[in-house]
């Protein structure tokens, strides 16, 4: 069984964006159970968001492992500048562990008391999707990154 959208001309597809941020919020629900470093020694890792040359404030910046056995997941908020210090949920701007990573970014943010007969968060979506759905991919040096910069262009 497939389902079905519809599109009215001047209204915005609200169904395909729910989907995309129910399954963002499952998957970092998913990667924050298997948060953790493993003994290994996190490296500073900071760096600026901004979209179409412009600061992009109060983002959240995921780096997700790109094996099962991957360290992570790290996470930072942008600040009014677009800038951002990874951690974990439980220590923030503490680093990152050395390694790849798969990035994610949004502006959405769900509402962790919400069930499924909470009506979906209406909030549009205006980062570009190479950045929320994986496919950016960055390496960590076991320096460190203080320039883990990225310079989004779109909508």
């Amino acid at each position: 069984m497939t389902a079905m959208c519809y599109h009215v001309p001047g209204k915005a597809m609200y169904h395909s964006r729910a989907i995309s941020v129910t399954a963002f919020t499952i998957f970092a629900s998913l990667l924050l159970n298997l948060a953790g470093c493993g003994g290994k020694s996190a490296v500073p890792v900071e760096g600026a968001v901004t979209l179409n040359d412009r600061p992009l404030a109060d983002a959240t910046v995921v780096f997700a492992p790109t094996t099962v056995e991957g360290p992570g997941p790290f996470f930072g908020t942008t600040d009014a500048a677009g800038k951002y210090a990874l951690g974990t949920k439980e220590e923030p701007g503490t680093g990152a562990v050395a390694g790849e990573y798969m990035v994610m970014i949004t502006t959405v943010k769900t509402d962790p008391n919400a069930n499924e007969d909470t009506p979906v968060n209406q909030q549009r979506e205006i980062v570009p999707g190479a950045y929320r759905d994986g496919s950016t991919r960055v390496t960590v040096p076991k320096e460190g990154n203080t320039a883990a910069n990225f310079d989004m262009t779109g909508r």
